[in-house]
């Protein structure tokens, strides 16, 4: 994954120059070869599927067959000098022809997630179970969430761009806020969801219901505002349209309900549900109307804004929304599925309409838990919870350019 290729129409009549591509993903199964590219239909091939991004303004047509190269043309060039120098003037000649290109047949590099490290003392780095990120773009950091609280308190981390922890500061206030599975940022003002979620027990605390606007201040980030979200989807699931009223009754009945995403807008809140995935296998995000007047306790009003097919690489799994930023027009979403009991995280590009959906990275083994709001230097920061004692990652990333369309 991450090398470098050259794809080029199969066309007899094509004259286009190959095309530059990237090894986007490599599929985990073996599977038959078509019998469209079968060089012989009457034998069977085997391999490995694999996504190759092509650039933007790719001159190939949708569907059309083609061909990938792992050398380059002026590769191609120099191996044929280098094939005719051992016939026509023996060994050294051969390896002279060839002695520049040869270092370039390595595969290009690709940036790899790297391990978070706490800089604060009595911190370990291993109980950071990041769940989301927010860009502090103006001191060129980011304030990362932990859905397991540290020490017995909810706090905001303060994480530079090589990834290293280099401050806390904890939830003041009198209502606990646990399991926090999401954060925003609207104005100057903070954001943090709990999950909305029961315990293994069956059962749900009020903690893990929490909704926060927050502050910054010396001691701590103080709540300005706050609702509780539990109370505010079982008032919806009784007053809002048919289908929604249906989900929702339905999630809270059978204690499915997991919320690990949100974002603000135009004073509307979104919220994001990893669970449950509706009866056709979307994920299902829901737009509460008027935010200020719910944090002042108006009714809330809202119903299901989206619901979205996320699915794998390999399109035969779907993938849970793990977090969601919008970018202008467009809603970045996150998302994690499996694969042969692995995680593989997968992270897409969505119009204002949800009419087109584009996949712009995928990372496996790896759960991305939370994507920054803002890019810096124009790149994103990805934070990835590893799992049980493991070393959580982040991953920096250019989004600018990239995309496959799904």
């Amino acid at each position: 994954m991450g090398q470098q290729v050259w794809v080029q129409s199969a066309r007899p009549d094509a004259h286009d120059s190959p095309v530059q591509a990237v090894v986007e993903t490599l599929g985990t199964r073996i599977v038959e070869y078509p019998d469209r590219l079968k060089k012989n239909p009457r034998f069977a091939a085997w391999g490995r599927e694999a996504m190759i991004r092509l650039p933007e303004n790719s001159p190939l047509l949708l569907g059309e067959k083609v061909t990938v190269s792992m050398r380059s043309p002026e590769q191609k060039s120099a191996l044929m000098a280098s094939v005719f120098g051992l016939l026509l003037g023996g060994v050294d000649t051969a390896l002279a022809a060839s002695s520049e290109v040869l270092p370039t047949l390595l595969p290009v590099a690709s940036p790899q997630p790297a391990n978070i490290k706490s800089l604060i003392e009595g911190m370990d780095s291993a109980d950071i179970e990041p769940s989301g990120i927010i860009s502090e773009a103006s001191h060129g950091n980011y304030l990362v969430i932990s859905d397991e609280m540290l020490d017995e308190q909810a706090q905001l981390l303060r994480m530079n761009r090589a990834g290293q922890i280099l401050s806390a500061k904890r939830v003041l206030g009198k209502q606990a806020i646990d399991d926090i599975e999401s954060i925003s940022r609207a104005g100057d003002a903070i954001y943090i969801a709990a999950s909305l979620s029961f315990n293994k027990h069956g059962e749900r605390k009020e903690k893990r219901c929490q909704f926060m606007q927050l502050r910054e201040e010396a001691a701590g980030y103080v709540p300005t505002a706050g609702i509780n979200l539990c109370a505010v989807v079982e008032q919806l699931a009784k007053t809002a349209n048919d289908k929604t009223r249906l989900f929702l009754s339905t999630a809270s009945t059978n204690k499915t309900i997991d919320v690990e995403a949100h974002a603000i807008r135009d004073n509307k809140l979104y919220l994001g549900f990893k669970a449950p995935l509706d009866a056709k296998g979307n994920s299902v995000i829901l737009v509460i109307e008027d935010l200020a007047g719910l944090l002042k306790g108006a009714k809330p009003k809202g119903n299901i804004w989206r619901r979205i097919s996320l699915k794998d690489v390999a399109g035969d799994a779907a993938a849970h929304l793990s977090d969601m930023v919008f970018q202008q027009d467009e809603l970045l979403l996150l998302g994690i599925s499996s694969a042969q009991d692995k995680p593989v995280s997968h992270l897409w590009r969505m119009d204002a309409e949800g009419k087109r959906l584009t996949r712009l990275k995928t990372v496996p083994g790896l759960r991305a838990e939370g994507i920054s709001d803002l890019p810096i230097d124009e790149q994103h920061m990805f934070v990835f919870d590893a799992g049980g004692e493991k070393q959580p990652k982040y991953l920096a990333v250019d989004l600018s350019g990239q995309g496959e369309v799904k």
